[in-house]
C-alpha cells in the first residue's frame, strides 16, 4: 500500500516542481518516474522503500534531473522561434529595401521622362517657329485717283461710294471711299496687284434694288505705274429711256395678269459687270427706266407669279437667280431714247393646245386658263410666323403661274418655265398642271385642275421638241354631294369636329381597253357653310372615300366624349355629260364605318388625322368610373 502510494506520488510532486507547459511536465514526470520503477526492481533489497532510496541514490536527484530535461526541450523551441524571428527580420528588411529601390527607380524614371517631355517641347517650338523672314525689298506702292463721272455729259458723282478690294491672296484691308464735289476719289498708297472696284449712288435704296447695283471695274496697279495712277469710270447716267418689251403674238399671255414683271440690265465686257438695278416693268407698255449706262448690256426678265409655296399652304414671292431669262443684247443709247428688249420663244419651249366642248367647231374661246410649273423643291427649318415654329422643318416647292387666255379658236401658246434647283438636285423637266373655269352639265360654275397628263387632257409631243395638249371639255363628269341631317347632330348628343374629308380616284378604260389610274385628289368641305358640293371628274369608274369626324356624348360619363372617327366609301360609275349623285346621311349610322374612337374631355379641342385611319373599330377604354 505504501509502496503504491509512493509511486503515485513521486511523478505528480516532480511535475509540479517543473515549470512549463502541462503536456512537457507531464511527460518529463513520467519519464522520469519510469526510469526509477526499472531501477528499483533491479535493487537486490526486499524493503520496497530502501529499494527506492537505492535507486534514487543510483539515479540522482529526480527533480534536478526534471529541472535538466525541461531547459533541453525549451532551449530547442526557445532557439526554433529565435531563428524564426531572424527570418522574420531578415524578410522585412529585404522587402524594405526592395521598396526603396522600386521607388528610387520610378523617381528617376519619372523626372527623365519629364525632361525628355521638355527637350520634345522644347524640339517642336523651335520646328514651328517660323524662320526669319529674309528681308525683301519694299514693294512699290501707288496712289490711285479715282473721277467719277455721270453720263450723258460727264459731269462729277457727287457723293458716290467707292469700294476697294484686293483680288490677290496678299492681305489687304478693304477700303470705302466717298467722291468729293469734283467726283474724284484719292485713295492711301496701295500694294501693287489685281483691284476690284465697286460703286454705288447715295440714293440707292438696298430695301426696294438689287444690293449688287451698280459698277464694278477690275483693274491693275504695276509697278512702271509710278507713285500715283488716274481711273476715269462712268458710274451712272441721267438718261431716262423708254423701255419696251417685245412679247410674241403666238404667247397667249393674258394681258391683265401677267402684266407686272421684273427687268435688270449686265454688261460683263466693255464696263466690268455692270449691274444695274431691279426694276419693275409692264409687259405690254412702254416703261420709264431711269440712270442706266449707255453701250451695250444683256437684259434679263423675271416673269410674274413666281412664289415658294410651303407645304401648310403659304405662299411667299422669290427672287432666284436662275429663274432669269435672257432677253439677248440691247443697245442702250447714250442720251435719251427708246429702248427695245425682245422674248424669243424656242419651239422647244412652246406649250400649245387647244381646248373645245364635243368638237373643234365648238372652241372654248376667250377663256382664261392657268398653267403651275412646278421648278422645284427643298426642304428648310421653319421660320417664326403664325403658322410655322423654329424647331421643325417644312417643305417648300417654287412655282412658277402663267395666265393664258384662249383666242377665238380655243388655242393658245404658253413659254414652258425653266426648271430650278433649290437643293442642289440637278433640273429636271417641271410638272405641269393646267386650271380652267368650267361648268356642271347644269350650268353651275366650277373649276377644274388636272394634270396634263390625264383625260380629258391628250398630250402629244411635236416634232419641234415642243407639247401639244388636245382638251374636249366635253368628255367630263360631274358629281354632287349631298350631305344630309346636319341639323339634327345636336339633338343626338353629337358635334361635328373636323371638316369633313372627300376624296376621289377615278378609273377609265380607253378605246384600247386599257384601264388608266386617273390622279388622286383630296378636299375639305365645311358643312356649316354648304352642305352641297360639286366637283368635275373624269369619267369613268369613281371611288369616293368620306371621312366624318364626330364629338359623341355619354349621359353615363356627362364630363367625357368619345371623338370618333367615321369612314364610308362609294364606288360610282361618271358618265360625260352627266351629273352622278351620292346622299350622305351624317345622323345615320349605317354604312359607316367605325375607324378611331378615343374619350376627350368635354369640349376639349383635339384636331383628327383627316388622312389617318387604322381600319379597326376597336375603341378605346372609357375613363375609370364610366
Amino acid at each position: 500500500m505504501a509502496e503504491g502510494s509512493n509511486n503515485q506520488l513521486l511523478p505528480l510532486q516532480i511535475a509540479s516542481a517543473v515549470h512549463g507547459p502541462t503536456s512537457l511536465r507531464e511527460d518529463i514526470a513520467d519519464e522520469i518516474a519510469d526510469h526509477l520503477a526499472c531501477r528499483t526492481e533491479e535493487e537486490p533489497c526486499e524493503d520496497p522503500a530502501t529499494a527506492q532510496a537505492a535507486a534514487i541514490r543510483a539515479f540522482g536527484d529526480p527533480y534536478r534531473t526534471a529541472r535538466e530535461l525541461r531547459a533541453i526541450h525549451l532551449g530547442d523551441l526557445i532557439m526554433f522561434q529565435r531563428i524564426m524571428v531572424a527570418a522574420l527580420v531578415v524578410i522585412v528588411a529585404g522587402m524594405a529595401t526592395t521598396a526603396y529601390f522600386s521607388w528610387s527607380a520610378a523617381r528617376r524614371s519619372s523626372e527623365q521622362a519629364a525632361e525628355m517631355n521638355e527637350r520634345l517641347v522644347s524640339l517642336m517650338e523651335q520646328q514651328l517657329a517660323p524662320e526669319p523672314a529674309e528681308e525683301e525689298p519694299p514693294l512699290p506702292m501707288v496712289r490711285l485717283k479715282i473721277y467719277c463721272g455721270i453720263a450723258p455729259s460727264d459731269e462729277p458723282a457727287r457723293g458716290h461710294t467707292v469700294h476697294l478690294t484686293h483680288e490677290g491672296q496678299e492681305p489687304v484691308k478693304p477700303g470705302t471711299y466717298q467722291t468729293d464735289a469734283t467726283g474724284w476719289v484719292t485713295t492711301e498708297p496701295l500694294k501693287t496687284g489685281r483691284y476690284v472696284l465697286t460703286s454705288s449712288p447715295p440714293d440707292l435704296n438696298p430695301g426696294t434694288s438689287d444690293t449688287t447695283a451698280g459698277t464694278r471695274w477690275y483693274f491693275s496697279l504695276k509697278p512702271e505705274d509710278g507713285k500715283s495712277k488716274e481711273v476715269h469710270i462712268t458710274v451712272g447716267s441721267r438718261c431716262v429711256h423708254q423701255l419696251t418689251i417685245d412679247i410674241p403674238e403666238a404667247l397667249s399671255w393674258d394681258r391683265e395678269a401677267m402684266n407686272s414683271a421684273r427687268i435688270r440690265f449686265i454688261d460683263n465686257v466693255t464696263r466690268m459687270s455692270y449691274r444695274s438695278e431691279v426694276y419693275p416693268v409692264q409687259l405690254f407698255e412702254s416703261n420709264r427706266i431711269p440712270g442706266l449706262l449707255p453701250g451695250p448690256a444683256k437684259a434679263e426678265l423675271l416673269l410674274p407669279n413666281l412664289v415658294k409655296r410651303w407645304s401648310n399652304g403659304d405662299e411667299e414671292p422669290v427672287n432666284t437667280p436662275n429663274t432669269w431669262y435672257n432677253l439677248g443684247e440691247v443697245e442702250i443709247p447714250a442720251e435719251n431714247g427708246p429702248v427695245t428688249a425682245k422674248l424669243e420663244l424656242a419651239p422647244k419651249e412652246q406649250i400649245t393646245g387647244i381646248i373645245y366642248d364635243g368638237s373643234r367647231d365648238k372652241p372654248v374661246a376667250n377663256t382664261r386658263i392657268t398653267l403651275e410649273f412646278e421648278l422645284g423643291s427643298k426642304k428648310e427649318p421653319r421660320a417664326s410666323g403664325p403658322r410655322r415654329t423654329p424647331t421643325s422643318s417644312i417643305s417648300y416647292y417654287l412655282i412658277g403661274t402663267e395666265v393664258l387666255r384662249t383666242d377665238d379658236e380655243g388655242r393658245f401658246t404658253a413659254l414652258r418655265m425653266r426648271s430650278v434647283s433649290p437643293g442642289g438636285r440637278p433640273p429636271s423637266p417641271p410638272h405641269v398642271g393646267m386650271s380652267i373655269s368650267w361648268h356642271t352639265p347644269d350650268g353651275k360654275a366650277l373649276s377644274l385642275y388636272w394634270p396634263p397628263a390625264s383625260p380629258p387632257v391628250k398630250s402629244f409631243k411635236i416634232a419641234t421638241g415642243g407639247t401639244f395638249y388636245d382638251i374636249d371639255m366635253s368628255t367630263l363628269a360631274a358629281m354632287r354631294l349631298k350631305f344630309t341631317g346636319v341639323d339634327n347632330l345636336s339633338a343626338l348628343g353629337k358635334r361635328i369636329i373636323a371638316a369633313p374629308s372627300v376624296s376621289w380616284e377615278a378609273r377609265i378604260h380607253t378605246t384600247s381597253g386599257d384601264r388608266v389610274e386617273c390622279p388622286f385628289w383630296q378636299t375639305k368641305i365645311d358643312l356649316s357653310e354648304q352642305q352641297e358640293f360639286d366637283a368635275l371628274l373624269f369619267p369613268g369608274e369613281c371611288t369616293v372615300a368620306v371621312r366624318l369626324f364626330l364629338a359623341e356624348q355619354d349621359e353615363r360619363v356627362p364630363e367625357f366624349e368619345q371623338h370618333r372617327d367615321y369612314y364610308q366609301r362609294y364606288e360610282v360609275p361618271t358618265f360625260p355629260g352627266e351629273i352622278a349623285e351620292i346622299t350622305i346621311a351624317v345622323d345615320e349610322n349605317e354604312g359607316w364605318k367605325l375607324e378611331k374612337s378615343e374619350w376627350h374631355k368635354r369640349g376639349e379641342h383635339v384636331t383628327p388625322n383627316a388622312t389617318a385611319g387604322n381600319r379597326s373599330e376597336a375603341a378605346s377604354s372609357p375613363p375609370p368610373g364610366s
